[in-house]
C-alpha cells in the first residue's frame, strides 16, 4: 500500500481546498485518497462531500452510497444522502 501521505493529512488538504472555494481541487486530492485508501469509508464520504459543495449531486450520491457499503454506522452519510434524496 502506499505510504507517502497518510489518509487524513490528504483529507486535511482536501478540506483546505473545500475551505477556500477550490472546489476541483477538493475533488481531485479526496480521489486520490480513494485511490490510495479504497477501503476508507471517510475518504469517500469526504469525495461525496466536495461533490455535494460543487453542485454535482449525481457523484454525491455515489460517493455517499459507497461510503455507507463500507460502514453502514455512518450517521452522516446517511444524513447527508436523505438531504440529496429528496
Amino acid at each position: 500500500s502506499y505510504s507517502g501521505v497518510n489518509e487524513n493529512a490528504l483529507n486535511a488538504i482536501g478540506y483546505a481546498a473545500l475551505g477556500s472555494k477550490n472546489y476541483e481541487g477538493a475533488i481531485a486530492i479526496f480521489a486520490l485518497n480513494c485511490e490510495y485508501y479504497p477501503d476508507s469509508f471517510n475518504t469517500y464520504d469526504s469525495l461525496g462531500e466536495a461533490f455535494m459543495m460543487a453542485g454535482s449531486y449525481k457523484d454525491a450520491i455515489d460517493n455517499y452510497k459507497k461510503s455507507l457499503e463500507l460502514n453502514p454506522n455512518n450517521q452522516n452519510g446517511k444524513k447527508m444522502l436523505e438531504k440529496l434524496m429528496k
